[in-house]
């Protein structure tokens, strides 16, 4: 019985380990005469774009310009997305690769004028605590934070698909070193933004990566995780790009054909 125990135990460990090795991109080369063919293989639900170098590259040309950008679609494998071909036969070939990889798409742009709606349900009422560039945590940043109570209803601001979720955490606090455990939901939008929102509650996440919510779907309740002095809504839009992940500019719709950069210490309804 306590062996059948212990291999059930192996199984699980080993079921989940790889299950986590699947989880990332992978690029395989493969030798094929003098040439190697190189793909890729996307298993995650959503768009990611890859960026392929060559920090060494002897007697060997690359068929595609180099450094090599590839979009690949939600769980897609893509076969020689690439091809080293020796420029002398009789010459020795040698190669080394590395690559970034990003969600979305890295052809596209940030909508700067896209139509943000509240993230909360209709009629509520709301006050921002901290705007873009706030004194507090918001230095470097362009986020919000909206002053709301422990279980409000959270909606999506844009729609977009679920690419991580953290809702495990019940720990808060006012210094830096509880950031890492408030809970979250990430969602990619069309343009390759991201839309985080944070310090949700335990168990506060109503959606799953992987899901395509529609604006204004409810999402999440908020909480008071993470590095926090009060409960509230952190939300921010990140551009993704190879260079590195930045927070950008967005306007909230606060009613009916008018966009605004909401400000600390106003209050604001939800049409």
């Amino acid at each position: 019985m306590i062996r059948k125990y212990y291999i059930l135990i192996f199984v699980l460990f080993l079921s989940v380990f790889l299950n986590a090795q699947e989880q990332k991109i992978t690029i395989t080369s493969i030798k094929d005469g003098k040439n190697y063919y190189f793909n890729i293989n996307n298993p995650f639900p959503y768009i990611v774009s890859v960026l392929i170098e060559f920090p060494e590259l002897s007697n060997l040309s690359a068929n595609k310009q180099i450094p090599f950008k590839v979009v690949l679609k939600p769980n897609q494998s893509r076969e020689k997305v690439i091809t080293l071909s020796p420029k002398n036969t009789n010459g020795k070939s040698s190669y080394r690769y590395t690559f970034k990889t990003i969600n979305g798409d890295c052809n596209k742009k940030h909508q700067a004028k896209y139509r943000y709606s509240l993230p909360f349900e209709k009629g509520k009422k709301v006050r921002v605590m901290q705007g873009f560039f706030g004194d507090f945590s918001h230095q470097k940043e362009y986020a919000i934070d909206f002053d709301i109570p422990i279980g409000t209803k959270i909606m999506a601001a844009r729609e977009g698909i679920v690419i991580e979720t953290k809702d495990d955490s019940d720990s808060g606090g006012k210094t830096k070193e509880f950031a890492n455990q408030g809970n979250f939901i990430r969602i990619l939008h069309d343009d390759a933004t991201t839309g985080i929102y944070f310090h949700l509650k335990k168990n506060g996440v109503a959606v799953k990566v992987g899901d395509k919510v529609e604006k204004s779907q409810l999402i999440g309740y908020s909480g008071n995780t993470g590095w926090s002095t009060a409960p509230h809504l952190h939300f921010e839009i990140r551009q993704n790009s190879f260079e590195g992940k930045k927070t950008v500019p967005f306007l909230f719709e606060i009613a009916p054909n008018r966009l605004e950069e909401v400000k600390k210490g106003n209050f604001y309804t939800v049409f």
